[in-house]
């Protein structure tokens, strides 16, 4: 299928897919009445010309255009709030389903670390409603040119040159069309700035942030460079608006004037009697008729032009996911062997540096593996690899002497647990919070062994609704949680999945203190264990902290991005090398 095919098919789906037989309604309506409204007009001219000659059949036909004209009216007046409210509402709804399904279904995190296919997402995002109003714009624009070819028969009763105003209203149109054009192909190329706009933004009123920006002063700071953000979209968008100004303001005036030779030369073959004084009434009815057309001519050509590049940036996400192709490899049921990294070497889309260089490790079954280093290292960006958020620039993972590559992102992502340290702090119940972690499998008694896990059931115990309660203050009856108790609930999500061949914990208690650290490093070393005896499963912790890093079975040193030790503890600390100096210095803070 063409892009351009593609793209149609996809601006229909959006309009006509959420409600198809109110769509079809409303467009029913809406056709009828474009079509009456001209046709009725021409019946008072067929009235006023019947009256005048005495002519009562012309009357009588006159009558009915006017009375069909008036009860399509009525009609559409009153099911216009009726059907187009559900469709508009329900397109809305389908559209932002449609947007967060297409983003969501892309398996990897890759094309946040990517400016122009950011960029194309948030204003995908940005422009949902409007998206979801493709229904209500699609009944607008067959109305509008189905009624455009009506009227051209009603002038053309009249006198043939008539027809000549139609060509000449779509020249303000089409002078319409450019002035948006310029407008979208402005904010196109400032979709950066906006994004920098609506984050900023999202600083200031969000809570998890507020209180860092009152204490620190920030307010006035970020409204300043808010307002740069937005007088830098709003400066481009102006530029565009005087490029094109002059253009729409002729294309108008010539409109105006085309209409008052119109008038003049039919009130001319009135007074030659080549047509009745009807005729001239019709044609002075039909004015606001033409110049509502106009209107509608250069919205639908605006709204075409504004769609088409929604619809465009959406299309092109929408290649973007649909490029990772799914491959046919399976997931073990076990682990036999261990997870290998061959040779494995990333760089981050932009940058220059790699994050990782020359990784060769073997991740033996069975085992828990603790990643340290300092910041920067690489831990994170090893740790995206083996969850599959990323693939190695070069170099390959292999799972029991499988390409990871050949197996598709979500059976892997099914097989994973993991805690990250830039958790999500989901603003639903309690319950739900957890259920993420599984959604497929998330029973209350998984749930409830989870939260045990997490060393969370006094958190639960000590609110009202227990797993029933409502996260977050911004809902009525909802609940803040501190940034440890958060981080509880993350770590109860990550303990969720009965049975991974993965489990990744990155900085999993840096929320903690030392005494909770120490309950769920309990829970981490018996929970590895498990996984251990039922899947061959391997944990893999990151951690700054060396009494979790202690308890694993080997620990594996990162520095700029290289492994530069590899051993259990005992044995790196025999070595007296960084990794030595590093626990003795963390150890005497703790004397």
């Amino acid at each position: 299928m063409s892009t351009l095919l593609r793209r149609v098919h996809l601006w229909l789906v959006l309009g006509l897919a959420a409600a198809p037989w109110l769509a079809a309604v409303g467009l029913a309506i809406s056709v009828a009445a474009a079509v009456l409204a001209p046709l009725a007009t021409l019946g008072v001219g067929r009235v006023v010309d019947g009256l005048g000659a005495g002519d009562a059949d012309r009357v009588a036909s006159g009558l009915w255009l006017v009375g069909a004209g008036i009860v399509v009216a009525v009609l559409q007046s009153v099911s216009w709030p009726l059907v187009w409210f559900f469709v508009e509402d329900l397109g809305e709804r389908y559209a932002h389903h449609h947007v967060l399904r297409v983003i969501a279904g892309i398996p990897t995190i890759a094309h946040h670390e990517m400016p122009e296919m950011a960029d194309r997402v948030a204003l995908v995002r940005r422009h949902a409603r409007q998206l979801g109003n493709a229904g209500l714009r699609l009944s607008t624009d067959v109305s509008a040119i189905i009624g455009t070819v009506t009227l051209a028969g009603v002038l053309a009763s009249i006198a043939w040159w008539l027809t000549l105003l139609i060509p000449a209203a779509l020249f303000p149109a089409w002078a319409s069309g450019r002035v948006f054009r310029a407008r979208m192909d402005a904010e196109r190329d400032n979709a950066q700035t906006i994004r920098v706009a609506d984050r900023l933004l999202d600083i200031a009123r969000d809570p998890g942030t507020g209180i860092e920006v009152r204490c620190s002063g920030a307010p006035a700071a970020l409204l300043e460079a808010q307002d740069a953000a937005l007088d830098q979209r709003l400066a481009a968008v102006a530029g565009a608006a005087r490029r094109t100004r002059t253009l729409a303001v002729l294309a108008r005036l010539m409109w105006i004037a085309v209409l008052a030779v119109s008038l003049l030369g039919v009130f001319t073959l009135v007074r030659a009697g080549s047509v009745g004084v009807g005729s001239l009434v019709v044609l002075v009815l039909l004015v606001p008729q033409v110049e509502s057309m106009v209107g509608m001519l250069q919205g639908l050509v605006a709204y075409a032009v504004q769609t088409s590049q929604h619809i465009a940036r959406l299309d092109e996400v929408e290649q973007y996911a649909a490029g990772f192709v799914t491959p046919s490899g399976s997931v073990p049921a076990r682990l036999g062997q261990g997870i290998e990294l061959r040779d494995v070497s990333f760089t981050y889309p932009g940058a220059t540096e790699p994050s990782l260089s020359g990784i060769d490790l073997v991740l033996e079954r069975g085992t828990t593996v603790a990643l340290v280093g300092e910041n920067g290292a690489g831990k994170s960006t090893l740790v995206s690899l083996l969850a599959r958020l990323h693939d190695p620039t070069t170099g390959a993972i292999l799972v029991d002497g499988q390409p990871l590559g050949d197996i598709p992102h979500a059976a892997w992502h099914a097989r994973l647990g993991a805690v990250f340290q830039d958790h999500a702090t989901p603003h639903v119940p309690l319950h739900e919070a957890v259920s993420m972690g599984d959604l497929a499998h998330a029973s209350p008694d998984r749930v409830a062994a989870a939260l045990e896990r997490a060393d969370a059931t006094r958190l639960v115990d000590g609110l009202a609704r227990r797993v029933d309660t409502q996260l977050g203050r911004q809902f009525a009856g909802g609940t803040e949680l501190s940034g440890g108790q958060w981080q509880r609930l993350a770590i109860a999500r990550g303990m969720l999945r009965d049975a991974p061949l993965l489990m990744l914990l990155d900085e999993p208690s840096s929320a903690l203190d030392a005494q909770a650290e120490d309950v769920i490093l309990g829970g981490y070393v018996d929970r590895a264990r498990d996984v251990s005896a039922r899947t061959g499963g391997i944990t893999v912790i990151v951690s700054h902290r060396m009494s979790t890093v202690r308890a694993a079975d080997r620990v594996i040193h990162l520095v700029d991005g290289r492994v530069a030790e590899d051993g259990t503890h005992d044995e790196l600390m025999t070595a007296g090398g960084a990794y030595a100096e590093l626990f003795e210095l963390q150890a005497r803070a703790y004397r």
